[in-house]
């Protein structure tokens, strides 16, 4: 399907998009699951009610807006300007991720494979699993939960890690600013092969739980993105 507007409205039954083009593309299912087969082009709003999933395949345009009530979210592929993906109490997965992106949930924990651009991420009571690549900036932040971030070995970037506990691998060549402890929370200010918080930064916040930064391989992501 081709055309300015596409607006498609379910109130028990599944819907199955293959192939759809348009400048605005909108779908509400109050019953059912929302599937996207192939790509979706323009600027794309889905949203489902209840228990509800949405699985799409890929995405692409300007402005993006997905969102569930406990159904699970999960997107292949993102490539947008400007995207929002939030679930109350369903899992988000998203396998690459490009562009500003806001991700938000409840009680649902959220993984995203890869990311590159400025990335969003809060969570009540979830886990956040997050890579991001060379010139991404994220800040993750999870009250309840645990916060695990994967940059490539060779990513110059700034970190900020603030957790009940905070795990920086070996593999990566960090020069620690500052650590700190106070109220049961350690937090570390850290340059990662040279770079500078003016460049690029990452900040992962766990106000109840551990924070772990480790390197991953890009054939990691790719085989990682392949099963998403």
């Amino acid at each position: 399907m081709e055309s300015d507007l596409c607006h498609v409205h379910t109130e028990r039954g599944h819907c199955v998009l293959k192939s759809v083009k348009g400048h605005e593309v909108q779908v509400q299912s109050t019953g059912g699951n929302v599937t996207g087969l192939k790509t979706l082009h323009g600027n794309v709003d889905i949203s489902t009610s209840v228990d509800s999933n949405i699985d799409i395949k890929k995405i692409q345009g300007t402005t993006m807006n997905l969102s569930t009530e406990h159904g699970d979210l999960k997107v292949k592929a993102i490539y947008g300007e400007s995207t929002s993906l939030s679930t109350f109490s369903g899992n988000i997965q998203i396998g690459h991720i490009h562009g500003e992106a806001l991700v938000r949930s409840e009680t649902g924990n959220i993984v995203i494979d890869s990311s590159s651009g400025a990335l969003k991420v809060f969570t009540a009571a979830g886990n956040i699993h997050a890579y991001v690549g060379e010139d991404g900036s994220a800040e993750l932040h999870s009250q309840q939960g645990a916060v695990s971030v994967r940059v490539p070995s060779t990513v110059k970037t700034a970190v900020r890690l603030c957790g009940t506990s905070v795990s920086i691998s070996s593999e990566i060549v960090c020069q620690e600013t500052e650590r700190t402890s106070a109220d049961g929370k350690t937090t570390v200010t850290a340059h990662l092969n040279g770079g500078a918080y003016e460049e690029q930064w990452i900040k992962a916040t766990a106000e109840k739980g551990a924070v772990d930064l480790r390197s991953q391989s890009w054939f990691e992501t790719l085989r990682l993105g392949a099963q998403s």
